[in-house]
């Protein structure tokens, strides 16, 4: 940027600016639709303290499960590990 011109670097501030302000535009939309904050509100109350204590005691219960499906599949490596722990 700092071997343009200034109205080059004007052109170029003002286009970024109409980007940003198109996806402010478009995420406020978003975020205003009723069905979005109606998913959103569904999502916070799924995670309360009872649904946390709840999913540690299952992964807790059943650790071993997990490590042996892991370690027992062909192809264990690092990252398929870490794309199978995802997946569970």
């Amino acid at each position: 940027m700092n071997s343009l011109s200034t109205t080059r670097k004007l052109t170029a501030y003002t286009e970024m600016f109409l980007i940003m302000y198109d996806l402010g535009f478009e995420l406020d939309a978003l975020f205003r639709n009723a069905d979005v904050q109606r998913m959103v509100k569904g999502t916070i109350k799924r995670f309360d303290s009872d649904f946390a204590l709840n999913m540690r005691f299952n992964v807790v219960d059943n650790i071993q499960n997990l490590y042996i499906l892991a370690h027992t599949a062909p192809g264990t490596n690092c990252r398929s590990l870490g794309v199978r722990y995802g997946a569970v």
